[in-house]
């Protein structure tokens, strides 16, 4: 107690762990150290030790909180998409999403494991995971930031496009850029890239100029310059 009171959680474990028989009591101490440890291991970028931690937390769920050993899941979710290892942290994400109680926590993890099936490349379930997470968003009940929410449908419709569904991507960045306009750059050119793919040229020209109007220092913009360029030669103003 002395040392949590402290707030040195490491010789608080080294403590707990000289206990050659602890109770329970002594137990769910435990992880209430091991989960502080692990997050903020997370946080300061040593992901090996988080897991290591977190996974024993998770464990002494029996013995400890449940209520603890279910945000593990959600933790140990971000530590294995971290590492690259997708499927680990989609297990990890749908734990949470069955037992978690917080919903704009359960949110946040079907929102985490849409990034995590589309890092794997599995578009559909990706795109279906996004669009849950922004059906529970809209929630008032949920408190995540707007931008969340319209970033959801900027990657709806990154799937789409990888899906080879324009009009649909079309229509989600659409979304995506009336929810949050002041970061719409990506949006907006994607959104035009999805008119060109559909020889709509007009529009995507329109939406081009739209883009170099309203975000003049955007990284988009020789890009988009050159996609101008080819519709307009697509449209036969060669000039």
């Amino acid at each position: 107690n002395g040392y949590m009171t402290d707030n040195d959680y490491t010789s608080a474990l080294r403590a707990i762990n000289s206990v050659k028989s602890p109770s329970r009591q002594l137990l769910a101490a435990k992880q209430r150290v091991l989960f502080v440890l692990g997050t903020r291991e997370y946080a300061s970028g040593r992901v090996a030790d988080a897991i290591t931690h977190l996974r024993e937390a998770r464990t002494l769920g029996r013995d400890g909180n449940a209520d603890i050993a279910t945000q593990c899941d959600l933790w140990l979710g971000d530590c294995y998409y971290t590492h690259g290892n997708y499927d680990e942290a989609a297990d990890c994400y749908l734990r949470y999403i069955r037992n978690g109680n917080d919903a704009s926590n359960v949110a946040l993890a079907r929102y985490d494991l849409g990034y995590t099936r589309f890092a794997g490349e599995d578009y559909r379930k990706a795109l279906s995971d996004f669009a849950e997470a922004a059906t529970v968003m809209e929630s008032t009940k949920v408190n995540l930031p707007a931008s969340l929410r319209a970033d959801a449908f900027t990657r709806m419709a990154d799937c789409r496009y990888y899906l080879d569904d324009f009009e649909g991507a079309e229509n989600d960045y659409r979304k995506a850029y009336g929810l949050n306009p002041s970061s719409g750059d990506y949006a907006l050119y994607q959104m035009a890239l999805m008119q060109g793919l559909r020889k709509d040229h007009a529009s995507k020209i329109a939406n081009i100029d739209r883009l170099m109007e309203e975000f003049p220092s955007s990284g988009l913009i020789p890009s988009a310059m050159l996609e101008k360029a080819e519709s307009q030669a697509a449209s036969g103003h060669t000039d």
